[in-house]
């Protein structure tokens, strides 16, 4: 319970810090060097060319070289290697309809 309120409470203040409003799923890319993806719940995949995290009812794909997880907390993964690609698979078809409106 404290390890969720601490990933909405950096959620909240990542939020505030770039005036976005909150939001269940953040991936922060830094060029093609690394990436953050928050409210992660699970490593599916691991291996340096392609990383696959569960996150929510869906599963976001890393694709690169070198890829390694640097960390794993508070359900954010730190990715580091040389990022090619990054794609959502998995996606409900209610997320696909909102998706769709935006």
């Amino acid at each position: 319970m404290e390890k969720e309120q601490d990933a909405k409470s950096l959620r909240k203040r990542l939020a505030e810090r770039y005036r976005q409003p909150p939001q269940k799923n953040l991936i922060v890319l830094r060029g093609q060097g690394s990436a953050t993806v928050y409210a992660c719940r699970k490593i599916l995949l691991y291996s340096p060319e392609r990383i696959e995290l569960r996150v929510g009812k869906s599963t976001v794909v890393l694709r690169g070289r070198g890829l390694i997880c640097s960390a794993f907390t508070g359900g954010a993964v730190a990715v580091k290697g040389l990022i090619l690609g990054l794609s959502f698979e998995g996606i409900s078809s209610k997320e696909e309809e909102k998706t769709n409106l935006l």
